[in-house]
């Protein structure tokens, strides 16, 4: 299952925890030479927490998981008038990134800031060289509106804010979906590579009939709101899994929902030691997507005709 965050109201006993385990990012400085290793001193928490209650033109949450303060989230510089406020957030150290709990925390503040201040734009920078930040920005509907030598500068208004992508284990009823939706996703590359022994465009539907009758193979349909943008396989012997197969119809593609569905599948599998894969050496993009996602080669390939080979990644896991 995804594991899930909620947003706390700010606190002092829970703010001092979270410092207790608060590591300095490197990326949120483009000089490092303003870079200095964070060291926990209770008596600049509590400034810090004294600051905060004192500005009355924001507003502050502890992102919480488990019910331990893994971030913090503001809306500050809220503008009443112009309907607009500057969204800021930092998590505690490397063990809570790339997990999606940033995305996460990001979605509810501006439900926050859209739904409950009125708000109609908020704002956000990240420093140029913090390509994570951009991207989780990015990933929940924000648009860039410059950059400088240090920034790059974004805002999002309520119709931008892009839907949750969500996975569900699918049933026998949901078979043909999930069979249309793979003939349609994989028919470029059946034309380009012309591989009809391979290509899950050219199986038939029975086959995915009869892989759905083993005990070991799961499939799971990926939801963007209420409408179904692609399907996940997954197979395993004992704590070692297989992504098999996944797939984002077309006009879904390169908007950022593989990488999620790719997440919230490992999630869900949070037992899972080993992950493996394997893709169409000649794709780049499908390479750098696995590759993005922690994924390694293992050096083995195989050759399925000229123009085409198949090479295998995989990803162990910290359990």
């Amino acid at each position: 299952m995804n594991q899930k965050i909620h947003l706390q109201p700010m606190d002092r006993v829970l703010l001092h925890e979270y410092y207790k385990g608060f590591v300095m990012d490197a990326d949120i400085f483009m000089d490092m030479s303003n870079f200095r290793e964070y060291t926990y001193a209770p008596e600049r928490v509590d400034a810090y927490f004294d600051k905060l209650q004192s500005q009355k033109d924001r507003v502050d949450f502890l992102i919480m998981k488990d019910e331990k303060p893994i971030g913090e989230i503001a809306l500050k510089h809220i503008d009443e008038t112009a309907k607009q406020c500057e969204l800021s957030i930092h998590l505690q150290n490397d063990s809570v990134k790339n997990k999606g709990y940033g995305t996460q925390a990001e979605r509810l503040v501006l439900e926050y800031a859209f739904q409950t201040l009125g708000m109609k734009t908020v704002i956000a920078d990240s420093v140029l060289k913090n390509k994570r930040s951009q991207h989780t920005l990015e990933k929940v509907g924000f648009q860039e509106t410059g950059r400088d030598e240090t920034f790059v500068y974004y805002k999002i208004s309520k119709s931008d804010v892009r839907a949750e992508i969500s996975i569900k284990k699918a049933d026998k009823n949901d078979l043909k979906k999930i069979y249309d939706m793979q003939l349609t996703a994989f028919r470029p590359l059946l034309d380009k590579y012309e591989d009809y022994e391979t290509s899950p465009a050219a199986e038939p539907f029975e086959r995915t009939l009869q892989r759905f009758r083993f005990d070991n193979v799961s499939y799971h349909l990926i939801t963007l709101g209420t409408e179904v943008i692609g399907a996940v396989r997954v197979r395993w012997n004992d704590d070692i899994y297989v992504l098999a197969q996944i797939l984002i119809i077309p006009e879904y593609q390169g908007l950022g929902y593989a990488q999620e569905a790719i997440r919230l599948v490992e999630a869900m599998y949070s037992h899972a030691s080993l992950w493996r894969l394997d893709t169409i050496a000649q794709e780049a993009k499908l390479c750098h997507l696995y590759e993005k996602m922690g994924y390694h080669k293992t050096g083995q390939s195989e050759h399925i005709k000229d123009g085409m080979d198949i090479i295998f990644y995989e990803k162990v896991m910290d359990v």
